[in-house]
């Protein structure tokens, strides 16, 4: 059984109801999209006790509409991303695709996606936390509702959740180091089979590596004495 991955994220962007970008890559939800016009998760239970009677439907991506019960009903679920069905027969809008924003959680570096309705004349408001789940296609935990505040919260694991591990900048630093690598290795070869350099000698450029240290130093110096110069003039402006 695949566990859990923790990934505390930076940033968590918007791209569209589907994504949000993070600052090590695209959460990406479409394969989770229900199809057929139907929410992918259906008759999710709420974690409370006393709310029993609550069923909570929710798909991502793509809008859906819930067949409202025989009994007529003032309020319908139309057009949602999520939908909490009471009693079987009282159908709540708890929160539309177009109102979905990505927001970052900054206590757990987490990304959610949040979603505005309208219910009985009151703004609801959902909130899906998005978790890595190796090898999970998609699992929604109960919810956890607050009917005075109209909150709704829930979490969403889910193996499209999961990032590769590597930011861009690192991917740019394993390039680099893979062609410094091999960069020394042909030089290596080369003189040592083509030229037949001996010892240090096989090392190619040997005179850059030699001079390298001194080069950083002098740059370093450089750096320290201009910071000095620029402070200095500028506390002379003052005076």
């Amino acid at each position: 059984m695949a566990l859990p991955f923790a990934r505390s994220f930076k940033e968590c962007k918007k791209v569209d109801a589907c994504r949000c970008q993070t600052d090590e890559g695209e959460i990406d939800l479409r394969n989770l999209a229900g199809k057929d016009g139907k929410p992918r998760f259906s008759d999710i239970s709420d974690a409370k006790a006393d709310q029993k009677s609550f069923l909570y439907d929710f798909n991502p991506c793509n809008p859906w509409t819930k067949p409202k019960p025989a009994v007529p009903l003032t309020y319908s679920c139309d057009n949602v991303a999520a939908c909490l069905t009471i009693a079987t027969t009282s159908l709540l809008n708890i929160g539309t695709q177009d109102s979905a924003q990505c927001v970052l959680d900054r206590t757990s570096g987490s990304c959610s996606l949040v979603f505005t309705g309208e219910a009985v004349g009151e703004i609801t408001t959902t909130h899906i936390q998005l978790k890595c789940r190796e090898g999970v296609d998609g699992i929604l935990d109960p919810f956890r509702s607050d009917m005075d505040t109209r909150v709704f919260r829930s979490t969403l694991h889910s193996k499209y959740v999961c990032m590769s591990g590597l930011s861009v900048g690192s991917i740019l630093l394993i390039i680099f180091f893979t062609l410094v690598v091999v960069y020394l290795i042909t030089g290596i070869v080369f003189n040592k089979f083509k030229k037949g350099a001996e010892g240090k000698e096989v090392l190619p450029n040997l005179a850059f590596w030699v001079d390298f240290p001194i080069l950083v130093k002098d740059g370093i110096i450089f750096t320290i004495q201009s910071s000095k110069k620029c402070c200095s003039s500028s506390e002379y402006n003052k005076i």
